[in-house]
């Protein structure tokens, strides 16, 4: 296996997209999510402050002068929480974030300063909104996903203990049953469309 020729010389700049910068002009309300707190409130487990891409944007002359040639976003899509590692969609972005727009701006401003951009596909389990989990629990095995997760049995429960594979435990985080090639392939669908955006 190969490794791109790049990454030997990276030097990686990590960004948590929600707590790193604001560019202001966002609402301070999205459909789905919690008000944001000011931006200097003191960051819990569940709150949002409101980093965004444009500010991500706005900041890469400072990441580029670190001598960073390269960022590690975590993840972008959207999701329920701040740390945004239970996506229910991986082609789109979490609109508190701002738009697909709005991260080609960010590529191609990070490309002129020769930064590459990595994306955290979190490809080993989505968020439990997932649309595909949804139609999970709703629909039983009669779901045409039923396969591309592992439920023990119906219904589908969360608590007190999941009767689901999930990712360390936690039930808002079920895991892909990666075996099923439909999973893999739904996988790569997304790999390659960032991919095509870009990164």
């Amino acid at each position: 296996m190969s490794i791109p020729q790049w990454l030997p010389d990276a030097r990686f700049y990590q960004i948590f997209p929600d707590r790193f910068y604001r560019c202001e002009g966002y609402g301070m309300l999205t459909e789905g999510h919690v008000p944001l707190d000011p931006w200097d409130a003191e960051p819990t487990r569940e709150n949002f402050l409101g980093g965004n891409i444009a500010g991500i944007t706005e900041k890469l002359d400072y990441i580029h002068d670190l001598g960073c040639n390269a960022l590690y976003l975590n993840p972008i899509f959207s999701a329920a929480t701040n740390h945004r590692y239970d996506a229910n969609d991986y082609f789109k972005i979490d609109p508190l974030l701002g738009t697909l727009e709005d991260f080609h701006t960010l590529v191609d401003e990070a490309h002129k300063r020769n930064i590459r951009i990595v994306l955290d596909a979190v490809l080993n389990h989505c968020g439990k909104t997932h649309w595909m989990f949804q139609d999970v629990v709703t629909n039983e095995e009669n779901s045409e996903y039923v396969n591309y997760f592992s439920v023990k049995n119906f219904p589908v429960k969360s608590l007190p203990v999941p009767n689901y594979k999930t990712c360390s435990g936690c039930e808002y985080l079920p895991k892909w049953n990666v075996f099923n090639p439909k999973v893999r392939e739904h996988h790569f669908n997304v790999a390659k469309y960032w991919i095509d955006q870009g990164i």
